[in-house]
């Protein structure tokens, strides 16, 4: 008899161990002097104060507070400081906007954002400030050509972003704005040296210089591995007896034994969306003129290969919650530009993970608390609990 130590499978095994791990902010790592190509339209002084405006909502000092500064032994001089004293009701109630020059950004235009960044205290469990950045135009609907989640901690990092802009993307001359939103939690950020060049098409975002991307304890040596490791063992590996006899049931000693896993039994999950898995891929060209739908063809053929590689059961964001799942129903036949849930790409996402024996775990079908287009009327409990059925059996 032979006896193996393998991880949880259905079916065929082979020995390889995957760890996944959701990463909600990535730190970015410190780049010194880093050389730009040459040529491109500058967009942004390099350190220029005028153009830095902090915004904290309602002025209100319990929101927080801002303060422009001057930095020493920096390749940049000029700073603005921003204090999230809470989590905020939105992001963007702690705000840095940074001006450009009279320069717009056309489809297909390729970029490079820089800046420098630092956090002296967060109460972000990493100990880093977190910013979400955004490059967009500088009035409503605040299209967007490119957003960045990053990361500092208490030293100087500088921030490189290069980008392209999509194909149904512009922002006119003069009307784009750098945005970094920092009301996620209480924190202190603070920011510099910004730099936005405009290469147009002479360059290819691969060619600029760009961030590592990494996140707080990636290391090999990182203390939580070991506790991970002893969770694997316990969690994710079983054993398995492979008892190789002859044709007459004997036992055959010193055999070879081959075992190849084709599948997980262990529930390797993630939340998807169903318009990303069930719409037409070209749809997106015209989507995208649409802030809600800011993908290229590329994104969801890229959007589907990671959900079929790395998974083998999900739940649906939103779609199956009630309202969602009713407007998808009522919403199938409109214009799918102005739409995030129809019921088509509903039942075609489904489709899609069942071809590939992806599981979906269901969604709540009632909230904790009813909406208030629910009537409680006492008097109309009847009514209630009909609607309540028929709800579930849709």
């Amino acid at each position: 008899m032979i006896r193996f130590r393998i991880p949880h499978c259905m079916g065929c095994l082979s020995f390889v161990t995957c760890l996944l791990v959701s990463v909600l902010a990535l730190p970015a790592c410190a780049v010194e002097s880093a050389v730009f190509p040459d040529g491109g339209n500058l967009m942004v002084d390099f350190d220029a104060p005028q153009r830095f405006h902090a915004s904290i909502r309602n002025n209100d000092p319990q929101v927080g507070s801002s303060n422009e500064f001057q930095v020493a032994d920096m390749p940049f001089k000029n700073a603005v400081a921003v204090t999230s004293k809470k989590i905020q009701t939105n992001p963007w109630d702690v705000i840095v906007h940074v001006k450009t020059r009279e320069v717009g950004i056309n489809a297909g235009d390729v970029c490079l954002l820089s800046f420098w960044m630092r956090s002296p205290w967060s109460e972000d469990e990493s100990g880093n400030g977190v910013a979400n950045v955004y490059v967009e135009l500088n009035e409503a609907p605040h299209s967007k050509v490119m957003r960045q989640r990053v990361s500092a901690g208490k030293t100087w990092q500088q921030i490189l972003i290069p980008f392209t802009a999509g194909s149904t993307h512009q922002l006119p001359a003069g009307k784009t704005s750098i945005s970094i939103h920092m009301g996620f939690r209480p924190q202190s950020v603070e920011l510099g040296g910004f730099q936005l060049i405009n290469y147009q098409k002479t360059r290819k975002a691969s060619d600029l210089p760009h961030m590592e991307v990494s996140y707080a304890g990636r290391e090999l040596d990182a203390p939580w591995r070991t506790e991970a490791a002893k969770r694997i063992e316990q969690y994710r590996k079983a054993d398995l007896n492979v008892n190789v006899t002859d044709s007459q049931g004997n036992p055959i000693s010193d055999a070879q034994v081959h075992v190849q896993m084709t599948r997980h039994a262990f529930r390797f999950g993630t939340a998807v969306t169903a318009h990303m898995l069930g719409m037409d891929p070209t749809w997106s060209k015209e989507a995208g003129d649409h802030r809600r739908f800011p993908y290229t063809e590329a994104d969801v053929h890229k959007y589907r290969q990671i959900v079929e590689e790395n998974y083998n059961w999900v739940v649906l964001e939103n779609d199956f919650k009630m309202f969602p799942y009713l407007n998808g129903i009522k919403n199938a036949q409109q214009d799918r530009r102005k739409l995030l849930y129809r019921n088509d790409w509903l039942q075609n996402a489904l489709t899609w993970l069942n071809e590939r024996d992806i599981k979906v775990r269901g969604h709540r079908i009632f909230n904790g608390r009813m909406p208030r287009r629910v009537d409680w009327d006492p008097n109309r409990k009847e009514e209630l609990r009909k609607w309540i059925i028929d709800q579930a059996k849709r």
